[in-house]
């Protein structure tokens, strides 16, 4: 006999999968949150009838392109294992009785919404991805022309000194810098995201931060560049105190680059 709570979730395997399924073609039909997921550039479906959500951008920053299929069915199996422990997790800290009657479909809520998220996040995703594989890698050419300065330098060292010397360099403070980016960029995101949600304190702030338009963001390069300041999306949205997704998606939106500007 199948074992209903292998997951913990209270959902059979094969109730699990079908529920993911159907979940997942409400989100792409656009019967979650009234509209399909707008940064989906295709749907293609298996044989099986399981879509397949399509992705694909180009980095304004000249980091790249790419081209993504995502097969998110058994995601969105997690996704209904995850919200099942959240609300059961939710219920018996709070002391609440939402009842048992309820409880799959607000799972199912629960997971839908989450799912459209995914869906719609992927690309941000990606293309930040991009971004800081970029930078990343940028950090690396740095190191070995770092290295082979070194190298030159430890025979010259060993002469002065008189004995063996070794030369080095410290990379510390890049990669506490790169944290950083990282960091500041999912806080951003994150707080712009659940900064949308009714009865969700994302961040303490005062009043409400402004839209980001075209205008803001080309008058803010456009300052940078007059202070001679670098003036690539990141540095614009830093200056805006916005997430950098929040740039490109005005930006994309608009059919613009930041040159185009």
């Amino acid at each position: 006999m199948e074992d209903r709570n292998e997951k913990g979730d209270g959902f059979s395997d094969e109730e699990r999968r079908e529920l993911a399924f159907e979940i997942l073609r409400d989100v792409v039909s656009g019967k979650v949150g009234g509209s399909t997921p707008t940064r989906l550039s295709a749907i293609s479906y298996t044989d099986a009838g399981e879509p397949v959500p399509m992705y694909d951008g180009t980095s304004p920053d000249g980091y790249g392109s790419f081209i993504c299929e995502y097969m998110p069915l058994a995601t969105v199996e997690t996704l209904i294992t995850e919200s099942s422990r959240i609300y059961d997790e939710i219920q018996e800290r709070e002391r609440l009785n939402f009842g048992r009657a309820y409880r799959t479909e607000d799972v199912r809520r629960m997971a839908a919404v989450a799912t459209r998220f995914l869906l719609n996040d992927l690309q941000r995703a990606i293309s930040e991805a991009l971004t800081e594989a970029f930078l990343d890698a940028r950090l690396i050419a740095e190191a070995v022309l770092v290295m082979g300065v070194a190298e030159e330098l430890e025979p010259q060292a060993t002469a002065f000194y008189g004995k063996p010397a070794k030369v080095t360099a410290d990379a510390r403070g890049e990669i506490e810098e790169a944290a950083r980016r990282v960091a500041d960029s999912k806080r951003f995101h994150l707080r712009d995201l659940l900064g949308r949600l009714p009865h969700i304190i994302a961040e303490t702030r005062r009043g409400r931060r402004p839209l980001v338009t075209l205008e803001k963001i080309r008058s803010t390069r456009d300052k940078l560049i007059s202070e001679g300041l670098p003036a690539g999306v990141p540095e614009v949205a830093d200056e805006l105190g916005r997430d950098e997704s929040t740039v490109y998606r005005c930006l994309k939106d608009s059919g613009k680059t930041l040159d185009d500007l």
